[in-house]
């Protein structure tokens, strides 16, 4: 059981309530730093790994990733990351911006009404 559980990355045995006492923990240094979390697709089914070599990720996921994402960083947009990294302060959250590798229509008509309902855009 332990070999199992070392193997896993530490996130997947910290489970997300581990994973955000650790992020408020990080918050007390003085680091700055941020995060840019790059997304490939968003449908409302998820896609098929078996089959795709980048599957889309399902809405409904997208919109759980996108509530941990506000509980425990400041998002900004991408292109205020760089300046937003420069003026964390200790004890301030991390920035974090969400981006998109392609150019696909569905991110305009999936993705992006998923962002405004989960407040991202900024």
């Amino acid at each position: 059981m332990a070999k199992q559980l070392l193997a896993r990355p530490p996130w997947r045995w910290l489970g997300a309530a581990g994973c955000v006492l650790v992020l408020q923990g990080m918050r007390l240094s003085g680091t700055r730093a941020g995060l840019a979390v790059l997304y490939h697709r968003i449908r409302d089914t998820p896609g098929d790994p078996d089959r795709e070599l980048v599957p889309a990720l399902g809405a409904a996921l997208f919109r759980r990733q996108l509530r941990l994402m506000r509980l425990c960083f400041r998002t900004v947009p991408a292109s205020a990351l760089h300046e937003a990294v420069h003026r964390r302060r200790r004890g301030g959250r991390f920035p974090l911006a969400v981006t998109f590798d392609d150019d696909l229509t569905s991110h305009a008509a999936e993705a992006l009404p998923i962002l405004r309902g989960a407040d991202t855009l900024a």
